[in-house]
């Protein structure tokens, strides 16, 4: 995009107007809450609590602020709610599909809206417990009971929202400890709604220690008002001495605690790694027996194509034997008839011979004896010896 500035705004004195060349890197779809269907807002808003998650993660409570204080926006009103789309009555058109025992569309999507109604307000819900631990992350206590209380008018039995609640108090408590009584009933009401909580048991045990702890020092301050003022000033600098020392011990067990739990999200992490590495190889191990088998395949199919082939080229040559032995065999029996004829021609060219000869040899006898006379030859034989 290209913006034309005037001079006082760039260089902060009158002159030529600027042209500033702006490229939009990243941005996103804007749709008025007033515009959007129920399936639009919720789509909306968990894609902005989904947002709101990853910045808590990174430790970015602002931003993930914001993307909470967003993603509650979307939240349609109990009216909206309820009238979403058609009327959930019978209209008189839809009279013949309720007497053919059919619900029609209006009546069919009234439980896709409770549906919906129930996810707007888990999630709504949820937006208002991660607001509170966000604000309990950057200190501001009151505001994480107020979050809480939020949490706790839309949904009155949620454990998470009770779990903060008392957090909150309990911190609270380190200024002043009539909030520790606050803390005690709610963690003593989420650990009865969630018996096996275990983040619920650990910070009920810390109230307990810090009531004991705060009830100790009560007896220690009523029974200095009996004392000596000399006795007042050293007891105070005593408390004082020991309220340090508890402050200590508290911030060594929550810093044990971050350890410990950074510990085991460092396990968790190379648990992670270890399966995901365990994916990959046995994903790698079925690709490679995938190919293997592939090239099995390929292999036995061009050992079938050989095989095939082969055996074309054999049926090629024995149809070329067999013709070559047709053909030779033929020509012997054509030989073979050839020669038959033959001899039959020669026998037949001899009997002839003989059967003159023996004519010649009587004719001459009769001749001899004056039976017969020498017949005449014909012209064609006088010719021929001619």
């Amino acid at each position: 995009y290209l913006i034309t500035s005037p001079a006082e705004y760039a260089y902060g004195a009158p002159g030529d107007d600027v042209e500033i060349e702006v490229e939009l890197m990243k941005g996103e779809r804007f749709k008025p809450n007033f515009c959007m269907d129920v399936d639009e807002r919720v789509e909306a808003q968990e894609s902005r609590k989904a947002i709101g998650n990853d910045y808590y993660r990174k430790g970015e409570y602002k931003e993930a602020l914001e993307f909470y204080d967003r993603a509650i926006e979307y939240m349609p009103s109990h009216f909206e709610l309820a009238h979403e789309g058609k009327s959930i009555m019978r209209p008189p058109e839809s009279q013949a599909s309720w007497e053919n025992g059919e619900a029609p569309e209006d009546a069919r999507s009234l439980a896709q809206r409770e549906r919906e109604k129930k996810i707007v307000f888990k999630n709504t819900v949820a937006c208002h417990i991660n607001k509170a631990a966000c604000h309990i992350k950057m200190d501001q206590f009151s505001e994480a009971v107020t979050e809480s209380d939020k949490a706790l008018k839309l949904e009155c039995k949620s454990v998470k929202a009770l779990f903060r609640r008392g957090q909150a108090y309990l911190l609270m408590g380190e200024a002043d400890p009539t909030y520790l009584q606050r803390a005690k009933d709610d963690l003593l009401n989420a650990a009865g709604k969630d018996p096996h909580n275990k983040k619920v048991r650990e910070q009920l045990k810390q109230v307990k220690v810090r009531m004991k702890e705060q009830k100790e020092l009560d007896k220690k301050i009523f029974t200095s008002i009996l004392q000596k003022p000399e006795d007042k000033e050293k007891n105070r600098l005593a408390e004082e001495k020991e309220r340090k020392r508890l402050r200590v011990q508290r911030a060594a067990e929550e810093l044990r605690k971050a350890e410990e739990a950074a510990e085991a999200a460092a396990k968790e992490e190379e648990e992670a790694a270890r399966r995901a590495a365990e994916a990959a190889d046995a994903e790698t191990r079925k690709k490679n027996e995938e190919a293997a088998e592939e090239a099995a395949r390929q292999a036995a199919r061009a050992a079938r194509s050989a095989d095939r082939q082969r055996q074309e080229a054999q049926e090629k040559l024995q149809k070329k034997n067999d013709r070559k032995v047709e053909r030779v065999m033929a020509r012997t029996a054509a030989a073979k008839a050839r020669e038959q004829r033959d001899k039959t021609a020669f026998h037949k060219e001899e009997e002839e011979e003989e059967e003159e000869k023996q004519d010649g040899d009587g004719l001459e006898e009769g001749m001899k004896k004056g039976f017969l006379t020498e017949p005449a030859e014909p012209k064609e034989k006088k010719k021929k010896k001619k």
